[in-house]
């Protein structure tokens, strides 16, 4: 019998545990249990239609393209300086303003806010955002895959998450073998290196995808949903959420089914649609009686802030800067809307630059030479108008630093992506010390000065 290497053996084994073929719902079992529950549910999709999802989307949407793209450079002590736009390394950031650019139309089709929008709404709605790298070497052609190469990226285009999806060898040698592209009813297939996946995090149950925070609320949007349902139906039907209509007391009614059949529909045809609000006349004495519960009974507003404060919890958003009575509730209460805007970039927009700029160092960077540990790749919060109270404190603690020969001037410049030359790698003079730390001193910081003894007089 033919030995088999224990390396070998270790190999496959790998191979199965880090790259299965198949998805698990062990962590994730309140998909199955949700769907079990009550398949309405299925009925909100991914909840992309949804009023309150939708608002939360669009402001994400609208607000993240506040701080533009931007490259930084690392020096040896770890200090940034931004480069500038006319930088040779800085052409990713010209793709990324006009990813479609062509010849023809040197601008391209749709500006990289479109790009970045896109994005955001895909991996908001579904975890999983999508663009396509199109190289010089091969042009991009509609409904064809772009040549896998060498060739410099001239091109980013996004794909709906619905159309994308990674594909891997059942064998599990890989853990992702290509993305297959859904155009027409055919499937194209895209190498990895051709395109940029954005995950929102990693999903437990299929570790080559992200996974949405919305798919844990779907149960609150279904309520949302319902309860606007039935607001449109109180409202069509005279804000009666039903009636009984029977004989008065001591009298009876001697008509047949069809006859009754016959009340009922004169008076929903009445009652509702654009005849509501029509007298009701009968024969014979007749008592109508509302049927169910009044909006006022049930509370709909209350009830209908439940859902919003869930899925902008949810979505890392405070609810009032969407504009929802749920969260206008928290103005009230101390909290202003400069906070409250202020704390949505922190909680929210923030954490997604971080994210996404990691996506681009890693997926896009190497594209174009920047994949060195002294490149970094991040956004420009300085331009973000609710983060200048921010900055002002900022700028106030380096200062005191300054002032205080703790940090050198060119610190604080780099703090702020300011320029700064060797005039400034100095520390500012204390007082009873002659000048700052010279250039190149290795950032000692200058000497205490030494009290001079009190029976002694300084010499003029």
């Amino acid at each position: 019998m033919a030995t088999v290497s224990r390396g070998r053996l270790l190999v496959e084994a790998l191979k199965q545990m880090v790259f299965p073929g198949y998805r698990s719902d062990y962590f994730w079992g309140w998909r199955s249990a949700m769907l079990l529950d009550d398949r309405n549910y299925q009925s909100v999709g991914d909840g992309s239609s949804n009023s309150i999802v939708a608002a939360c989307v669009q402001w994400i949407c609208r607000t993240f393209p506040e701080a533009p793209p931007a490259l930084w450079s690392l020096n040896d002590q770890g200090v940034r300086s931004r480069i500038i736009p006319t930088d040779p390394r800085a052409r990713m950031l010209r793709v990324l303003r006009y990813p479609t650019s062509t010849p023809v139309l040197p601008r391209g089709y749709y500006a990289g806010v479109h790009l970045w929008m896109a994005t955001l709404a895909s991996r908001t709605i579904d975890g999983n955002a999508y663009w396509i790298k199109i190289r010089d070497q091969s042009p991009f052609r509609p409904g064809g895959p772009a040549i896998s190469g060498k060739g410099a990226v001239t091109q980013l285009w996004y794909v709906p998450h619905w159309m994308m999806e990674p594909r891997w060898p059942e064998d599990g040698s890989a853990f992702i073998g290509h993305y297959e592209m859904k155009v027409n009813d055919k499937l194209i297939p895209y190498p990895v290196q051709d395109v940029v996946h954005f995950r929102d995090g990693l999903d437990p149950g299929n570790v080559r995808k992200g996974l949405s925070p919305l798919h844990s609320v779907l149960r609150e949007i279904y309520s949302d949903e319902e309860a606007a349902r039935f607001t449109a139906t109180m409202l069509k039907n005279m804000g009666v959420p039903g009636l009984i209509v029977a004989p008065s007391t001591g009298s009876v009614f001697r008509g047949t089914d069809a006859e009754m059949q016959v009340i009922k529909g004169r008076v929903k045809e009445e009652t509702t649609g654009d005849r509501r609000g029509e007298p009701l006349i009968f024969r014979q004495p007749t008592d109508v009686h509302s049927f169910g519960y009044s909006m006022q009974e049930m509370k709909m507003d209350e009830i209908r802030h439940i859902p919003e404060e869930r899925v902008t919890s949810a979505l890392g958003l405070p609810a009032a800067v969407v504009g929802f009575g749920s969260g206008l509730r928290m103005t009230r209460v101390g909290a202003t809307m400069a906070e409250l805007r202020d704390q949505a970039w922190q909680s929210r927009l923030i954490p997604d630059q971080r994210v996404l700029g990691e996506e681009i160092a890693t997926q896009l960077c190497p594209d174009f030479g920047l994949d060195d540990d002294s490149i970094e790749f991040g956004f420009d919060n300085s331009r973000v108008k609710v983060l200048q109270e921010d900055q002002g404190l900022q700028a106030e603690r380096w200062a005191r630093l300054v002032a205080a020969g703790i940090a050198k001037r060119s610190e604080a410049r780099a703090a702020f992506d300011l320029p700064s030359g060797p005039e400034d790698d100095i520390y500012i003079p204390q007082p009873g010390v002659q000048g700052g730390t010279a250039p190149g001193s290795n950032g000692q910081k200058p000497p205490k000065p030494t009290p001079a003894p009190a029976d002694l007089e300084p010499v003029a």
